[in-house]
Formats: C-alpha cells, sequence, structure tokens
C-alpha cells in the first residue's frame, strides 16, 4: 500500500501547528505560556480544536482566555492591551463604568 504524498504532507502540517508554542492570556491579565496546543488544552480543559479556532482567527477566545502565538507574541511591535482591545471589540464587549451618586467613577468593568 502506497501512501499518498499529499496525505503524509498534511499529517506533518497537522503535528507541526499542534507542536508550536503558544501564550495564553487570562481575563485577569496573566500570560502563561506552554509548549503546545496539546498541553495547553490539557491545562485549560479544552479541546485542541478551540485552540486552533483562536489561532486562525475564526474565533476570539477560548475558555475565557486570548490565545496566541508565541511567534506573534514575540514579535516587537505586539502590545498585549492592544490585542485583548481588538479581540474585545471583535467580540462586542465594551467596559461599564460604575460611578457613585456624586459622579465619581468607582470601577471599571
Amino acid at each position: 500500500m502506497t501512501i499518498d504524498k499529499r496525505n503524509v504532507n498534511g499529517i506533518q502540517r497537522s503535528i507541526e501547528a499542534h507542536h508550536k508554542p503558544v501564550i495564553v492570556i487570562s481575563l485577569d491579565g496573566k500570560i502563561t505560556q506552554y509548549q503546545c496546543v496539546t498541553d495547553c488544552a490539557k491545562a485549560l480543559n479544552v479541546v485542541k480544536s478551540a485552540i486552533g479556532n483562536v489561532l486562525h482567527g475564526t474565533a476570539t477566545s477560548c475558555g475565557n482566555y486570548y490565545i496566541i502565538a508565541k511567534e506573534e507574541y514575540d514579535k516587537p511591535e505586539f502590545n498585549v492591551i492592544d490585542y485583548i482591545n481588538q479581540k474585545n471589540l471583535e467580540r462586542h464587549i465594551h467596559p461599564v463604568y460604575q460611578y457613585d451618586l456624586q459622579g465619581k467613577l468607582l470601577n471599571v468593568h
């Protein structure tokens, strides 16, 4: 039996994609690095495809976490705050401002 070269290349690309380091940013701003998508999925208790959807841009977050490829995170122009703000805009999440009765800002959620 012969294996189609395209299938071998597709399998190899899939393996390589799942073994790249990823950065996870929690909603409270904690940043954690995982060696691969598989390790990240196990730690977050989510499926690998959900992480892949975030990495490929078809989802904005996964399990209340923002996920980015380490190679993107390491770029000099990458800014965590800008990244989170952009993802929140994509999700249509806007800050909620809480004021007291005198008009003093108490909190931003």
